[in-house]
């Protein structure tokens, strides 16, 4: 039930984060928390303040032993895989497709749920919560610093618009 829980929190609410940091004005400071621009950096944050309320969810109704730990775990899953299935995408169909990637988007959020309910099930004895906050604190300062001071390359840079179809 908490992967269902985590799947449909996450996904909803990054869906909704892909248009707020616009809907409430492009304020600067939103930066730290909604996705500003189409690069692939701003997709991958997409992820995880959501991810961070699903875990606080988790942890009121169901309790699981490291369960601090396993949703950042499956954070770290979703983020990765990401970039990952949108290069190869990419590479795949030789341009930028939007519904494929919003396709990622569900897919990478959908197996970072797995993996997290994989870490919960194979109850493991000694707690890793503590590891699953430092994981978070450093995604959190990771995103928040890139928010403001993106590269002008790679993952942190917006696609060409002549190479997508939206």
């Amino acid at each position: 039930m908490a992967d269902k829980l985590n799947f449909l929190i996450i996904s909803t609410l990054g869906t909704l984060n892909h248009f707020l940091y616009a809907w409430f004005g492009k304020l600067k400071i939103l930066k730290l928390f909604f996705a500003s621009s189409e690069s692939i950096f701003e997709h991958m944050k997409l992820v995880l303040y959501p991810s961070i309320l699903g875990m606080i969810f988790s942890m009121i109704f169901f309790n699981y032993n490291n369960i601090i730990f396993s949703c950042s775990v499956g954070l770290l899953v979703s983020i990765f895989l990401i970039p990952v299935l949108y290069y190869i995408s990419l590479f795949v169909f030789k341009k930028n497709i939007g519904f494929i990637n919003i396709l990622i988007f569900f897919v990478s959020v959908f197996l970072g749920c797995i993996s997290n309910i994989f870490i919960i099930e194979n109850n493991i004895t000694c707690n890793l919560n503590l590891v699953g906050i430092i994981i978070y604190l450093i995604m959190i300062i990771y995103f928040a610093y890139y928010s403001f001071y993106p590269k002008k390359y790679g993952i942190y840079k917006e696609p060409l618009k002549k190479n997508s179809t939206y």
